[in-house]
């Protein structure tokens, strides 16, 4: 099992899959973490749920910074183009878009 360290070792679909768990769906807080260690792990959940339990506890405490948002400033810069925002696009850019 590989254990990401930080947001910059998931995915964005992993980071869609974490996002779609809802909590209240699940039967119990184990289940939940057992769900959610799947997806980040990349592991079947039946190999998960074969873990010790002290395993999986030492395991979701090293994923402790998955209960933080990820932080990660917008590069608006792409290539030579920049971002300038909606707001600020003229009439012949707007249409351009379409």
């Amino acid at each position: 099992m590989n254990l990401p360290k930080s947001w910059s070792n998931i995915s964005v679909s992993q980071y869609a899959e974490l996002k779609g768990l809802d909590a209240s769906s699940f039967d119990s807080v184990f289940d939940y973490n057992l769900e959610m260690l799947s997806i980040v792990t990349d592991t079947d959940i039946n190999e998960i749920e074969d873990l010790d339990f002290d395993e999986m506890t030492a395991i979701l405490l090293q994923l402790n910074w998955i209960n933080r948002e990820p932080n990660k400033p917008i590069n608006r810069n792409i290539a030579d183009l920049h971002y300038i925002g909606l707001q600020h696009l003229k009439v012949g850019e707007f249409i351009d878009l379409f």
